[in-house]
This record gives structure tokens, C-alpha cells and sequence, in this order.
């Protein structure tokens, strides 16, 4: 994603009933369209970029990821 803009692998990683959100974010983005939508936004915001995971919490059924850009 960061460097080719691909976003095709992240978003088969969400499932079809997946919710994404973030605090900038009225509501949750829903499925894998919803997934879509948030990841290209999301690097459509940066000229070049680098993420670093501070944190990645997962339970069955859910996960939450924190990171640096």
C-alpha cells in the first residue's frame, strides 16, 4: 500500500462484514468496499509515507491496530 498504492492485499485481509474506523470518521466504514474506501483516503493523504504498528491488539473475531505515519 505505502509504496506501489496497491489495495488490493489489504483489503482481501478485512472480511466481507468487516468494520473500519478511525476518529476523523463519522461512522464505521463497512465490508470490503468500505475497507477500499478508507485505505485509498487514507494514502491518497500522503506524497510518500512509512508506517510504524505501535500497537496491534487481537481477539477472536476483531483487532485493533495503532500506528505512526
Amino acid at each position: 500500500l505505502e509504496q506501489r498504492r496497491d489495495l488490493g492485499p489489504i483489503v482481501a485481509l478485512h472480511a466481507d462484514d468487516a468494520e473500519v474506523s478511525n476518529p476523523n470518521e463519522p461512522a464505521p466504514l463497512r465490508g470490503r468496499e468500505g475497507a477500499e474506501r478508507f485505505w485509498k483516503a487514507y494514502r491518497d493523504a500522503f506524497g510518500e509515507i512509512r508506517s510504524e504498528f505501535r500497537h496491534v491488539i487481537e481477539e477472536e473475531g476483531a483487532a485493533l491496530l495503532e500506528w505512526t505515519s
